[in-house]
This record gives C-alpha cells, structure tokens and sequence, in this order.
C-alpha cells in the first residue's frame, strides 16, 4: 500500500482515531484488513505479533500498543487532538506501508514487533 507524502501520526491507531468511534473505525476497515479511509484521506495498520505492548523502531523510538496494531495516521486526520503514545513523521514523498514477517514498515520507518524471531534478520 502507498501513502502519500505529508506528515503522519505512526503508532497505535487507537489513540489518534478514537474520536470517530474506535468501533467505527475498525468495522470500516474491516480490523485494518484494508485501509481506513475518511474523504480523501487514507490510514492503514498492521497487527503486531504479540498484540499489547511496546514496540520500537529501528531509531529506537517506543511505540506503547493498546489495539495490538501499529499504524500510519494522516495528522490532518486524527480525531483526537493530543494523542498518546504516537511520532509525528514527515514522509516528503510518497511511501510504502507494508508488513514482512512481524516487521511492519512506513517508508523508511521500521518496527520489528517481534525482535527474537528469526524473521527479524530476514529483513
């Protein structure tokens, strides 16, 4: 899936979309089966291997996960003004959302959600 360049909310989707009525959201998109879409706005997320928890990017950065799922949020999208537990990031142009294995990528943005596997080397 390709998003479009802007600035992005990468984290748990729960906590940037909950405005709209988490349940709302996850019927729509089918549990992020396929991608939320709002206008022409478009969220997609993936599970994380272990559901709950915290995760961290390559860079190190903790991503806390309510709704065992990471996602990349429009931030002129988010239903909730101050989110908890989320990054703001720049994407300058347009990038990849995709999972491989328990790894889950945004761009140049990794997340292994499962660092003891041996997928995390497949990388």
């Amino acid at each position: 899936m390709k998003l479009k360049a802007g600035n992005y909310y990468i984290g748990d989707p729960c906590y940037t979309l909950g405005g709209d009525g988490w349940e709302n959201v996850l019927y729509a998109s089918n549990f992020f089966q396929k991608p939320y879409t709002k206008g022409k706005k478009t969220a997609v997320a993936f599970d994380t291997a272990y559901a709950d928890g915290e995760y961290y990017d390559k860079e190190n950065r903790a991503y806390p996960v309510d709704a065992g799922m990471i996602g990349a949020v429009p931030v002129s999208m988010a239903t909730e003004k101050t989110p908890f537990g989320v990054h703001v990031i720049k994407f300058t142009k347009d990038f990849e959302c995709e999972q491989k294995g328990h790894v889950i990528k945004f761009g140049h943005i990794e997340i292994d959600t499962d660092p003891q596997s041996l997928e995390a080397g497949i990388v």
